[in-house]
């Protein structure tokens, strides 16, 4: 979390909402029907509001969520360095994954916003960098053949240099059905790139990759379970396609696990899971070190300016399922992402699309 003298948190309110989602998006792992995000607001002495969104995956950890939001306020005004430092000590029994991690990314998102904010800047220039403008890929759910070469073909008309595809149909020839459907549909200079979402056992898994060795593919993602590290590493040693895994990984020690086993050759992050703004930077720097490329998952309008901050940014992952709410939503200029120049960390959203969708 940011250590400023310029930041006093007086406390934190949430609220919760439930986004509609026009087009379902299944994977292998469930289908995303609606969308129910957590909102933070995070007050401070001096009358600056940071903000964050979290997304609770499904209704079962929406309220729960919003719970342990709420009782992270502080009783009183208190410093950023010292509320990050209760916030741990008090999650010590529990753990700081799950919903406790997510919780405590959301609030540390919100600090870093409100400290750009209090110095009228971005998230990147407040830390020093430049705005890169970084290649965009959309990302297409388990559809069939047919319907994902359509929705393919709209996405690259739209400029998207990368499409990602969900797989783990019944067998690997409808996998493979579907991505040659797609690229027929797009051509030969779109990235294609393909998502398992845990969903294979390791016999399974070897299979699959070998057989899709000629598919074309820029990425295989999550075949496995994601904190399976050494099954990922024997995997990996025997994959004609690269690897790509991470956004199911939490905090920084989760990383260095998959470092020293060799698990995947490329990483993505959640700036949810991986522990906000502060633990991406963290991870950031020790993937600098390694030179592992990285990716981005969800909170495109975040996202951007911390790949921005990201020595080996690689790919910037582009969803819509929040953007009707958000003031300023990434903006896409032939498929790459455009800089941003609002101050803060681009997470703020309009209140009367909030109010209309709030969860008494």
């Amino acid at each position: 979390m940011p250590n400023s003298p310029t930041l006093t948190v007086t406390h934190i309110s949430a609220q919760a909402i439930r986004l509609p989602l026009g087009r379902p998006y299944r994977t292998a792992a469930g289908t995303v029907t609606q969308v129910p995000l957590i909102l933070i607001e995070l007050h401070s002495a001096r009358g600056v509001t940071g903000r964050s969104i979290l997304f609770a995956y499904s209704d079962m950890t929406l309220l729960p969520l919003l719970t342990l939001v709420r009782n992270m306020s502080p009783v009183e005004p208190i410093s950023a360095a010292t509320l990050e430092k209760q916030l741990e000590q008090s999650s010590r029994m529990v753990g700081s994954q799950g919903l406790v991690g997510m919780a405590m990314a959301g609030i540390d998102m919100a600090l870093w916003d409100a400290l750009a904010k209090r110095h009228q800047c971005t998230l990147v220039e407040l830390l020093g960098g430049e705005h890169q403008r970084l290649p965009v890929y959309a990302s297409i759910g388990l559809e069939g053949a047919s319907s994902s070469a359509r929705h393919a073909a709209e996405l690259a008309a739209r400029g998207f240099h990368g499409i990602k595809l969900c797989v783990g149909y019944h067998n690997a020839q409808q996998d493979i059905n579907v991505i040659q459907a797609v690229r027929q549909a797009v051509g030969p200079d779109i990235e294609l790139m393909v998502d398992y979402n845990q969903c294979l056992n390791p016999r399974e898994a070897l299979q699959r990759v070998r057989l899709l060795a000629d598919s074309g593919l820029s990425w295989i993602e999550e075949p496995l379970q994601a904190q399976a590290f050494a099954q990922q590493a024997r995997l990996r040693e025997s994959s004609p396609v690269p690897l790509q895994c991470g956004e199911n990984w939490w905090h920084i020690n989760e990383v260095e696990q998959a470092l020293h086993h060799g698990s995947s050759d490329y990483m993505m992050l959640s700036a949810m899971k991986c522990g906000g703004i502060s633990g991406w930077l963290r991870i950031a720097e020790l993937l600098r070190q390694h030179e592992v490329p990285l990716s981005s998952n969800l909170w495109p309008e975040l996202s951007a300016q911390l790949l921005s901050l990201s020595p080996t940014a690689h790919w910037l992952q582009y969803s819509d399922w929040w953007t009707v709410l958000l003031k300023q939503p990434l903006q896409i200029e032939q498929g790459c992402s455009l800089a941003s120049t609002t101050p803060g960390a681009g997470m703020d959203w309009d209140n009367s699309i909030a109010e209309r969708y709030r969860i008494a």
